[in-house]
């Protein structure tokens, strides 16, 4: 139990700014003598009080957040850390069954426990040779989109949403791409790179871990993937539907610009004019578990779609997950102009 951060309705607000000062959280739960939540109390439900004439020998009573959100023990961590991001708050109390104050936790620290058990395989040793010029002296992810390199927008947007552990799979101008990041404390998240010394593919990249000293289970994408869409709720999908790999998948239509005539022999049946026709693609996106890693051989090329074949061929659960969000395979000179346009 966080009781630091507890204290009476009835302390003076004087006595509650001393427990502010002497807390990290700059957070305070207001208990009753039951041991329930009756309110917060932060440095800002001060400072309006003061404002409206309240003063320091004042109770807390009078300035606390008679109204705070709460959250059960016995929600999931990802509930919980989605009802935070909706309210916009870094804190909120657990309680239990009857109401009890259980912990103060935060935002931060729920992300980085949820989401440690997985880090980020990053694909960055293609040619890039479909964008011609511009890869001529630089390897494609670190081709800029308004000013940064689109590899480094990839590992922050995953930063922020609570993963620290990346994997960087490098060939093409493998150096430009060690140089800049480095071992990626400068961005406060831990890089290690695997380095390819012949053409992999797409999974066989992956085959140069060394499963004993991986830790987590791995996302793994394709560095020229722009797309802004929460992996949280892809690792939470992954987790709930208990796959071992789970593809991402994103519609793609096309129009057919004819009538399409379907027919018996030689007997007309219907037309159908201009029809559009839909299929869901393969996204660049998957989440691996590490418990299936060994299946690939090492040092061998490999692809992707051969080894998703491959794992659910062996029995293990395979599963697809469905995007929604706008998506970008950055592989021509007009995707890549299309990214520049849409940050």
């Amino acid at each position: 139990m966080n009781d630091k951060n507890c204290i009476s309705e009835n302390i003076t607000i004087k006595e509650a700014i001393s427990t502010l000062d002497a807390v990290e959280t700059k957070v305070l739960v207001v208990l009753n003598d039951k041991g329930k939540v009756e309110g917060t109390v932060t440095d800002g439900d001060i400072r309006r009080g003061f404002l409206s004439g309240i003063g320091l020998d004042s109770i807390v009573f009078d300035v606390m957040n008679k109204a705070p959100i709460l959250m059960h023990e016995k929600e999931s961590e990802a509930k919980i850390i989605e009802k935070m991001e909706q309210e916009l708050i870094f804190y909120v109390p657990l309680v239990n069954d009857n109401d009890e104050f259980i912990d103060l936790v935060s935002l931060i620290s729920l992300k980085e426990n949820l989401y440690s058990d997985y880090g980020v395989f990053i694909l960055a040793g293609g040619l890039g040779s479909r964008l011609k010029d511009l890869t001529e002296d630089t390897p494609k992810p670190m081709l800029p989109i308004s000013g940064k390199p689109m590899l480094e927008r990839l590992i922050l947007s995953f930063k922020e949403q609570g993963f620290h552990k990346f994997y960087l799979a490098v060939n093409y101008f493998k150096e430009q791409i060690i140089d800049y990041f480095s071992d990626g404390a400068d961005y406060g998240v831990d890089i290690r790179y695997v380095e390819e010394d012949k053409r992999l593919g797409t999974a066989g990249p992956l085959s140069l871990l060394d499963i004993d000293l991986v830790e987590t289970n791995l996302i793994v994408i394709n560095a020229d993937v722009c797309i802004k869409t929460s992996y949280r709720a892809l690792v939470n999908y992954h987790k709930k539907q208990k796959n071992m790999l789970t593809v991402s998948v994103k519609e793609y239509s096309h129009k057919i610009p004819y009538g399409v005539i379907r027919f018996d022999g030689d007997e007309y049946v219907s037309m159908e004019e201009k029809p559009v026709i839909s299929y869901y693609v393969n996204a660049g996106i998957y989440v691996v578990n590490k418990s299936i890693l060994g299946q690939i051989k090492e040092n061998t090329y490999l692809d992707m779609p051969d080894y998703v074949d491959q794992v659910k061929s062996g029995g293990s659960k395979t599963g697809v997950y469905p995007l929604h969000e706008d998506w970008l395979d950055v592989g021509l000179p007009s995707e890549y102009e299309k990214a520049t346009n849409n940050v």
